[in-house]
């Protein structure tokens, strides 16, 4: 089975490559993974939501916004590699996170067992 932690591995590993053979100096590299992070949101946002643009044709595909959410998520795993975040501290704190808002909203009946 796949997991958190195997996906942060590799992406880390994947980026540090990368980055080493393009002579990204480390210090350098959380902001560029921040601005790739960035055109990411926005390339998913046109995917879902580029009717604004009146004079294009848009397919809307699902799959091109799957791919572009896909693509801010493994930013996202790099940012916390980078940040030397553990993939279960990242799982730990989205719960947390989660908790916090689902006690804002109000009773629930969703648990990390029940999620559904």
């Amino acid at each position: 089975m796949r997991t958190m932690e195997d996906l942060f591995l590799l992406q880390k590993t994947l980026s540090e490559a990368g980055l080493v053979k393009k002579s990204v100096p480390p210090e350098e590299r959380l902001n560029r993974a921040l601005i790739a992070l960035t055109a990411e949101v926005g390339e998913l946002i046109q995917s879902c939501s580029a009717k604004w643009k009146w004079w294009k044709t848009h397919s809307n595909a699902p799959g091109e916004a799957q791919g572009e959410l896909l693509d801010v998520f493994l930013f996202v795993v790099l940012i916390a590699t980078l940040l030397d975040i553990r993939p279960d501290e990242f799982v730990d704190k989205a719960y947390e996170k989660l908790a916090l808002l689902a006690r804002k909203e109000g009773p629930t009946t969703i648990s990390p067992g029940n999620s559904q």
